[in-house]
C-alpha cells in the first residue's frame, strides 16, 4: 500500500482537507489520485449512481515547517465544518479527526502560541501510539508533513 500518515482531517459536503505525513518514494499525485478515485468509486456504489465529478477538481498542497504551522492547519482542518456553519463546534461534525483530538488531547484545537517542535513530536508519539497498527519490524522512512484541500 502507499504507507501514508493521516494526522488530521475533514470530510466536507464537496470537499475534503488532511495532513498527511508521506513517505519520500510516494509522491503527491499518486497518493492524491488513489484517494479521488478510491472515494468515488465508493460514493458511486453507494449511491447506484456514476457521478463524473465526486469532488472538486484539483488539490492545493503546502509543506508544513514548523509545529507552529501544524497546529493552525490542523485547527482549520477541525474548523471547516463550523466555518460551513454545518455545526457549532469542531467535535459535533462525525466526519472529521476532531473527535480523536478531543479525546486524546482534550481539544479539538490545538494551542497555536508557545507549540514547539517538542510539543509537536509529543503529540504526534502519541498519535502513533494510539494509531500505530503496524506489524513489528515494518521500516520507517523519512518524509515530510503535508496539508492540502
Amino acid at each position: 500500500m502507499l504507507g501514508f500518515g493521516l494526522y488530521a482531517y475533514v470530510l466536507m459536503p464537496n470537499h475534503y482537507h488532511m495532513i498527511l505525513q508521506l513517505p519520500e518514494e510516494v509522491t503527491i499525485w499518486k497518493l492524491m489520485n488513489y484517494i479521488n478515485g478510491a472515494s468515488s468509486r465508493a460514493v458511486n456504489d453507494v449511491v447506484k449512481k456514476k457521478y463524473s465529478h465526486v469532488w472538486q477538481g484539483g488539490f492545493h498542497d503546502v509543506v508544513i515547517r514548523t509545529a507552529q504551522e501544524f497546529a493552525v492547519k490542523v485547527n482549520y482542518v477541525h474548523n471547516n465544518p463550523v466555518a460551513w456553519k454545518l455545526v457549532q463546534k469542531p467535535e459535533e461534525y462525525p466526519y472529521s479527526s476532531s473527535q480523536f483530538y478531543l479525546k486524546h488531547f482534550g481539544s479539538p484545537s490545538l494551542v497555536t502560541q508557545g507549540f514547539d517542535d517538542f510539543a509537536l513530536m509529543g503529540m504526534l508519539n502519541s498519535v502513533r501510539t494510539v494509531l500505530d497498527r503496524r506489524p513489528e519490524g515494518r521500516r520507517t522512512v523519512r518524509s515530510k508533513f503535508l496539508t492540502f484541500h
